[in-house]
């Protein structure tokens, strides 16, 4: 078995199954920020405001957040917001300590159906939400298990920021990978038992490591559709 990574003589850290490549820890990290880039301009880019604001959920947030960090760099007069609508939060210190020095960090606490007003008080354009590949998946999956394909569409409405998912097309494995490259600090939530749509993806995946990309594109071809059928 190959152990080397495809892009250089140095060892694998994954067989990355839908691409076909070794990778080692480097070129993993360096393949994921690309393609959470290229994701990011896709849903409509971070916007020239540097107010932000960011959803905690999931394993992935502690990724999210340092990665957002890299990304934007030195923007001038950056300030984030943390919203808590009631799950876990890392400690401020923590998240102070994954952004650039200068970068003022905020945690909120509000009631899920309050979170458009808060955005708009601290002038916000930007919402981040760290769902990995397989959580948004997941999601499409559940809605057409049951029948509710009509909940993955909804028709354009005019919003004063943008909703932004930089971590939908990054596997739960790669970002486990690179979080312990990065040496940040692991998620301490407590595991949720997989739904059935979670259980059905993941025997699927065994087979086909494509079908998280398939099921995610169905739900963008749809909305795609609705956008195309819109006055």
């Amino acid at each position: 078995m190959k152990t080397r990574c495809d892009r250089c003589s140095e060892p694998a850290v994954l067989f990355q199954r839908y691409s076909g490549r070794y990778l080692c820890a480097a070129h993993l990290a360096e393949d994921i920020i690309s393609r959470v880039k290229r994701t990011i301009r896709a849903q409509g880019g971070l916007g020239r405001k540097n107010r932000f604001v960011l959803i905690p959920g999931g394993d992935a947030f502690i990724l999210l957040v340092y990665l957002f960090g890299q990304i934007t760099g030195m923007r001038p007069d950056t300030r984030v917001v943390i919203l808590n609508t009631g799950g876990y939060v890392p400690e401020l210190s923590v998240l102070t300590a994954l952004l650039p020095p200068g970068v003022r960090v905020q945690v909120q606490d509000i009631p899920p159906e309050k979170t458009g007003e808060v955005i708009q008080a601290h002038q916000a354009d930007r919402i981040l939400s760290a769902e990995s590949l397989e959580e948004s998946a997941a999601l499409v999956l559940g809605a057409i298990l049951t029948g509710n394909s009509s909940s993955l569409v909804s028709p354009p409405v005019h919003h004063e920021y943008v909703h932004l998912f930089p971590l939908r097309e990054i596997p739960e494995e790669e970002i486990d990978l690179l979080v312990s490259y990065y040496a940040l600090p692991g998620a301490v939530q407590e595991k949720k038992e997989p739904s059935s749509a979670r259980l059905l993806l993941d025997a699927l995946v065994r087979k086909h490591p494509s079908v998280p990309f398939s099921v995610i594109r169905y739900a963008d071809r749809l909305q795609n559709c609705m956008n195309q059928q819109q006055p």
